[in-house]
């Protein structure tokens, strides 16, 4: 559940060090634990360049998803 919620605020935020600092982790760990979602997914989530950050088509489908559902168990 701790991934889940790291990869909405990444793609909420737009970078893995706005959303380490808001969830006060180190840099290191965000990016760590969003490339183990990937591979555990077997998908890229997101683009990544030496200067930007993108979510990728499977990247927003998954995000979408994840709301839909987080927002099910709100309900409960």
């Amino acid at each position: 559940m701790k991934s889940l919620k790291l990869f909405t605020t990444v793609v909420e935020l737009g970078s893995f060090t706005a959303a380490a600092n808001a969830l006060e982790l180190p840099r290191a760990n965000v990016s760590r634990r969003i490339n183990d979602l990937e591979k555990s997914l077997n998908i890229n989530l997101f683009f990544r360049t030496t200067r930007s950050l993108s979510v990728t088509k499977s990247g927003e489908l998954y995000y979408n998803e994840l709301l839909k559902t987080l927002i099910a168990l709100e309900g409960l």
